[in-house]
């Protein structure tokens, strides 16, 4: 059973480790798309924390 298990997670993880593999070659990119991420996720962030001032009716300075 612990082989057919083995074989099994082998078989599942190998499009994962590939895919890996390939963003290893390009660190340059992969850099690109975590800051453009950020970036995206701080604005999300950002506008969430606003609406959360505002409905608890709490002061936001510069506003």
């Amino acid at each position: 059973m612990k082989r057919r298990l083995e074989t099994v997670l082998l078989d599942l993880l190998a499009p994962i480790r590939d895919r890996r593999a390939a963003w290893a070659d390009r660190p340059d990119d992969v850099r690109d798309i975590l800051r453009d991420g950020t970036r995206r996720a701080r604005g999300v962030t950002q506008s969430t924390l606003e609406a959360i001032k505002d409905a608890l009716g709490l002061y936001r300075v510069g506003k």
